[in-house]
Parts: structure tokens; C-alpha cells; sequence
């Protein structure tokens, strides 16, 4: 795993349904409501290898974040994913 590389990274979009909640008084928090129903919203992250690995993050809810990881993604292209130090000191950078 010494030459492995990022070769792509995908953001793709989940909804699913949330029952018996809603938003609360400002909309932003989600609050208990018999009978209410929301869609929730998360992303999934996925990071692609010359070698076939590929890494998997679930979390976000920001409807920003595709646009977020697409303004740094050319930067991660061809790093090594397991120096995450270094990847989080340059991003950190940006």
C-alpha cells in the first residue's frame, strides 16, 4: 500500500423518511410531533484508490457540502489517502 493514490471522489445524496418529527420554532432543529413527518438528508462521501480501496464516509447535512468537497477534491487527487495528517494540514491551508 506504499504507491496507493486518490483516483476519484464521489458525494452522493440519501433521503429517508423520518416519522412522528418535525422542525422546531427557528426550523432548524428537529423536535417530537405525533403524526408528523419529515425527509431527513445526509451525504455519503466515498474515496476511490488505484488499488481497488475505497473509503466510505456517511454524515453531513449541510445541502452546501457537494459544493464544499467539489471547491478541494482536485486537490486530494493523487495524494496518498492514509497520509491523513498531511491532507487535513493542507486542506486546513485552503
Amino acid at each position: 500500500m506504499n504507491n496507493l493514490k486518490i483516483t476519484a471522489i464521489e458525494v452522493d445524496e440519501v433521503k429517508f423518511p423520518l416519522k412522528d418529527v418535525t422542525k422546531d420554532y427557528n426550523g432548524f432543529n428537529l423536535v417530537y410531533k405525533k403524526n408528523s413527518n419529515q425527509i431527513g438528508v445526509t451525504y455519503v462521501l466515498k474515496v476511490f484508490t488505484n488499488q481497488g480501496v475505497v473509503g466510505e464516509y456517511v454524515g453531513g447535512d449541510s445541502p452546501s457540502f457537494p459544493q464544499i468537497l467539489n471547491m478541494f477534491a482536485s486537490y486530494l487527487i493523487d495524494k496518498n489517502p492514509l497520509n491523513r495528517e498531511l491532507i487535513y494540514k493542507m486542506l486546513k491551508e485552503l
